[in-house]
């Protein structure tokens, strides 16, 4: 999964499901394998990604995990829950989130006032309105003091102090001071791929090295981590990308634009989404109402208000029958049937 992680997934979501009353309530989401047959003969009220070999799936309002073949191996008993990040599961009950391991079994019960996941070895919780880290034994390793943190990447996680964001290294000690602007763009806070990390200096974007030393100068409206050395940045109100040494090489000219995977990223013209090359050549037309980025060789894409899976080519690998779908992971991709399903 990308960096948002399940936790911005399964927001994204909880409001998919709001906005849609009696979509995520009607048994139709199951998983289907890459000829679009499905995989098991189960269904449920909504399906998450698989990771681990279990996905979260909800049934008549509850949450629990399902395995490749549908089976409900954790009950559905929990108000929510995430997908399994370094072999745990954060779940929600009586309005407070813990963790359950793979067999299902409560490792940390529920305590915390937020949702999410670890990484490294570490995951940021929030006590009494305050963001600290544990570990996988529920340990407070770093004790609640920030405004808002988020996941360990490559040894520091941001954490903000005072509305400023800064790094903090593992130890919970203050590696990059807090300095750096929040944005009201971001739900989450940027960390560092590559070594680099995206801040907002003065409005503007630009990305530091690991030391805080600003590298790329910020002169950007906006700006996402970097992914196989290319970083989408925004300036006006068009996307191009940059490379390490903060060169433009592909010119800002998309009205959108997400991140390279094996060499692709999907990017919007004119209202359309097709997919560049890292030369911001146009290699797959824009002819899509959405797409996602390419996930074990097939991305999800939208055209005429249904879901299907392209190849790296721009074929149809699985035609537009879904009334939305996941990206695949694990050789499975969880789908919501139409209603002509």
């Amino acid at each position: 999964m990308n960096r948002l992680g399940a936790a911005a997934l399964l927001t994204l979501l909880a409001l998919f499901c709001s906005a849609a009353p009696g979509r995520c309530q009607a048994r139709n989401w199951t998983f289907v394998d890459k000829t679009g047959q499905p995989a098991m003969s189960a269904r449920y009220d909504m399906l998450l990604p698989l990771t681990g070999g279990l996905a979260p799936a909800q049934l008549s309002g509850k949450w629990g995990f399902v395995d490749r073949q549908g089976k409900l191996v954790v009950p559905a008993t929990y108000e929510a829950a995430n997908s399994f990040c370094e072999g745990l599961a954060c779940v929600k009950r009586d309005g407070k989130w813990g963790f359950v391991d793979t067999q299902g079994k409560l490792l940390i019960k529920p305590q915390y006032e937020a949702p999410s996941d670890f990484s490294e070895g570490l995951a940021a919780e929030r006590i009494a309105g305050k963001f600290g880290f544990i570990d996988k034994s529920g340990r407070l390793v770093i004790k609640p003091q920030f405004d808002k943190a988020a996941s360990f990447w490559e040894g520091l996680a941001p954490a903000v102090v005072s509305g400023k964001i800064g790094f903090i290294d593992r130890s919970g000690r203050q590696v990059i001071k807090p300095q750096f602007e929040t944005s009201p763009q971001h739900t989450f806070v940027n960390s560092f791929s590559g070594g680099l990390a995206s801040v907002r200096i003065a409005a503007k974007w630009g990305f530091i090295d690991k030391t805080g030393k600003v590298v790329i100068p910020p002169k950007f409206d906006d700006a996402y981590p970097f992914s196989e050395s290319l970083a989408p940045v925004q300036s006006g109100s068009s996307w191009g990308c940059l490379d390490r040494t903060g060169r433009l090489v592909i010119a800002a000219k998309f009205e959108s634009l997400g991140s390279f995977v094996n060499g692709l990223a999907p990017a919007r013209v004119k209202g359309k989404w097709g997919f560049i090359d890292s030369k911001g050549n146009m290699v797959i037309p824009a002819r899509f109402d959405t797409a996602n980025g390419f996930s074990e060789g097939l991305a999800a894409v939208e055209l005429d208000g249904k879901t299907g899976f392209i190849d790296r080519q721009g074929k149809w690998v699985i035609k537009p029958s879904f009334a939305f779908a996941h990206p695949f992971s694990e050789g499975l991709a969880a789908v919501q049937l139409s209603s002509s399903k």
